[in-house]
């Protein structure tokens, strides 16, 4: 693909409302958006180990990958929180 396209392609990615809502969040707020998003995936489930366990569980490949997905951000998530205590 020549250049002149991937330009066009990534002008109309950037103009898309998503892309831009998404592009102008800090980290922080990305965070936010994320925890906000998986306490709605998590609200049928009585912890968030059992809704990863459930799409860890599942015969999707998508589903088992956003489980490590899931596994990772609130690893990384948890550990920079203050006052929190890494488990061993």
């Amino acid at each position: 693909m020549r250049l002149r396209e991937l330009e066009t392609r990534i002008v109309k990615l950037e103009r898309d409302p998503s892309y831009s809502a998404l592009a102008r969040m800090s980290e922080e707020e990305l965070e936010h958006e994320v925890i906000r998003h998986m306490n709605l995936l998590a609200a049928d489930f009585p912890t968030y180990d059992a809704m990863i366990a459930s799409y860890a569980a599942s015969p999707e490949p998508f589903e088992q990958e956003v489980a490590k997905d899931m596994r990772t951000f609130l690893a990384d998530y948890l550990a920079r929180q203050p006052g929190r205590v890494r488990a061993a």
